[in-house]
């Protein structure tokens, strides 16, 4: 059954969304600090910080047209990956890595998170963005059925003035 979360959980979550949209300079390219990043890093950092908040694994990563499989993932621990022997991406970006049969969201300054399937799916519609366009690759979050892009909210303020939406 999936997490409802309460209103002051709800207001909590557009804070920390809000707050992760500022924390980030949006690149595709090289990672040398963890203030820059992608979808997935927006996205990953709400998850920690609102799980963290809580106390309870409940937000998940939403992950669409991607290297991995389209779906809902629950976020585990952090993993020292140069232990794996892994060493990061040669374009020095981060992404998702599926190494001896494991996937991550991989940062290069903030680390590697392992990540679980718990739905494979594709929305519709997120935010009113046709998923289905294969040429739609994002990563966002979810509390229950709440959608939380802070990504969108960071890169397109005009179109989305809330980081809090819903997926069909």
């Amino acid at each position: 059954m999936a997490y409802t979360p309460t209103k002051s959980e709800v207001d909590k979550a557009k804070e920390i969304a809000v707050a992760s949209a500022e924390w980030f300079e949006y690149t595709t390219g090289k990672m040398n600090t963890s203030k820059i990043g992608q979808c997935g890093d927006y996205a990953l950092r709400f998850v920690l910080e609102f799980n963290r908040f809580v106390g309870k694994n409940v937000a998940r990563l939403v992950v669409a047209n991607n290297p991995i499989e389209s779906g809902t993932y629950r976020v585990g621990e952090k993993v020292n990956v140069k232990k794996l022997g892994f060493n990061g991406f040669a374009s020095g970006a981060s992404g998702f890595l599926i190494w001896d049969n494991q996937l991550y969201l991989y940062h290069p300054i903030i680390g590697a998170y392992q990540i679980f399937l718990v739905k494979a799916w594709t929305p519709k519609k997120h935010f009113g963005v046709d998923m289905l366009d294969k040429r739609q690759v994002h990563v966002w979050a979810s509390v229950g059925k709440i959608s939380v892009d802070p990504t969108y909210y960071d890169l397109w303020p005009d179109r989305f003035s809330t980081p809090l939406g819903k997926d069909e």
